[in-house]
């Protein structure tokens, strides 16, 4: 799949707020606090909230983290909620300084089946029997 954009990262540049500029170290447990404590106040976001529970944050440096997504919809939702995530995790660090990259899981992207040619496929590697099955009783999977 040729999708050029696999790791996008949220910063000033993107419209995030910046909390006042206190550059407080934090740990990954700190950071982890602070990203639940934020899904819990989303609401009605169902989608950016199942995204926040299942994709934890990865510290990459001292004021970077990553989240690994599964799909595209978890990273769009994640970079079209960026500004106040950022706001939230700056305030609650008390970093200024704080971002995050978002990378979509390479092993997941690979096996995602979108047609019904691409899902038959799948199921057929996981079941061979699927193929003969198929050819027995003349089924299409259109």
């Amino acid at each position: 799949m040729g999708n050029k954009n696999k790791t996008q990262t949220s910063d000033a540049a993107t419209g995030a707020e910046k909390a006042p500029q206190e550059n407080q170290p934090f740990t990954a447990d700190d950071l982890t606090r602070a990203w639940d404590t934020y899904a819990e106040t989303v609401g009605g976001r169902v989608n950016l909230k199942h995204t926040m529970i299942n994709c934890r944050p990865v510290m990459k440096g001292d004021d970077t983290f990553e989240i690994v997504v599964h799909n595209p919809g978890q990273r769009e939702v994640l970079l079209q909620n960026n500004a106040p995530i950022l706001h939230s995790l700056r305030r609650q660090l008390k970093n200024g300084r704080v971002r995050f990259t978002v990378r979509i899981d390479e092993t997941n992207e690979k096996r995602l089946a979108y047609t019904s040619k691409e899902k038959y496929d799948l199921l057929r590697e996981a079941n061979p029997m699927l193929t003969r099955l198929k050819e027995v009783f003349n089924l299409t999977y259109d």
